[in-house]
Order: C-alpha cells, then sequence, then structure tokens
C-alpha cells in the first residue's frame, strides 16, 4: 500500500530518540547541529553513527570533517537543541565548550560526548549516514536525565520509574 512522505515521517516519529548535537571545527569555523538520528554500530572496534541531511547549509563543510564530537543532551537543554536546529543563527554564542586535542568543541554541560575520528561517509538516500571511530568519551554532567524526542515534541523520562528488590528482581511502580 503507498504511503506519503508525511505519513512515513509521522510514522517514524513513533519511536523515541533521544537528542544530540554533532560539533566539529574543520577550520576556522565551528560547526554544530542537532539530530536524533544517532545510535551505536559496534563495541569492537567502537563506532557510532549519525545521519547528516544533505540539504543543509553546512553540507559541504561537513565533507571536510576528520574529527568530531557527539553531545548527547540532557533535559535541560531543550533550548540548545532547537538553536542547534535552526539555520543561519548564531548558535555558539553564550555555549561554553571545551576544545578536545583534536580541536574539537564539545559542549560543556552535556551529559556525555563521544570524540568521534576517520568518519566513514555512505549514501544514504537524501541523507549522508558517517560512521565515526570514538577515540575518546568525556562526561561532564553530573545530570542523569537525557533530552528524549517522541511525536514531534520533547518528552521527560519519569525520575524513578522503577526499584530494585534485595533478590535483584525490578518493581514497577504502581503494579
Amino acid at each position: 500500500m503507498p504511503f506519503t512522505e508525511r505519513a512515513f515521517r509521522d510514522a517514524l516519529g513513533r519511536f523515541a530518540t533521544g537528542i544530540v548535537v554533532v560539533t566539529a571545527k574543520p577550520g576556522s569555523v565551528a560547526l554544530g547541529l542537532t539530530v536524533n538520528s544517532f545510535n551505536s554500530v559496534s563495541l569492537q572496534p567502537p563506532l557510532v553513527l549519525f545521519s547528516l541531511a544533505k540539504r543543509i547549509l553546512s553540507f559541504a563543510a561537513w565533507q571536510s570533517v576528520e574529527h568530531y564530537a557527539i553531545n548527547v543532551l540532557t533535559e535541560r537543554q531543550e533550548k540548545l537543541s532547537a538553536r542547534f536546529a535552526t539555520a543561519l543563527t548564531d548558535k555558539w554564542r553564550g555555549i561554553e565548550t571545551v576544545i578536545t586535542d583534536q580541536g574539537v568543541p564539545i559542549i560543556r554541560d552535556a551529559l556525555v560526548s563521544f570524540i568521534c575520528a576517520e568518519p566513514v561517509r555512505i549514501d544514504g538516500g537524501d541523507h549522508q549516514i558517517m560512521i565515526g571511530r570514538v577515540i575518546n568519551i568525556c562526561k561532564l554532567s553530573a545530570a542523569d536525565q537525557p533530552l528524549i524526542f517522541y511525536r514531534g515534541r520533547y518528552r521527560k523520562l519519569d525520575p524513578e520509574p522503577c526499584e530494585v528488590d534485595p533478590e535483584g528482581l525490578m518493581i514497577f511502580q504502581g503494579w
């Protein structure tokens, strides 16, 4: 049965995702964009991926990137996510960063940041899939709740959805 692009997008929105901001600095200009297409690929070697829309204005600049960071956002960083998802704005104004040995800016208050190298670029239709080797992990935030996106909106996890009994079994609240 055929379906529209909108129906496909709405169906994909039924899958909850975390939000990351991918950052790099291939030259004198820092790059950053919000994505929710991040996931692990392999533990040995440590590989992760994200998808880069070919239509974004910075797509050509991303082609020269050899090192980048994937910054997992906390639930307090909705505005930051929106800022890095918007084209033609001063995304970096007022953002505290730490610069890695590779010259990559990482977001100071991120839940965790994965520093990646040697991206493999694969055609993925209207996106390019970037697979990177994780060379370092930086945990800079003490926060423990990620920013979640589901059905077109930011969501929050329950702070304590379950507890563990003395025998190691999970007890779900309300059951």
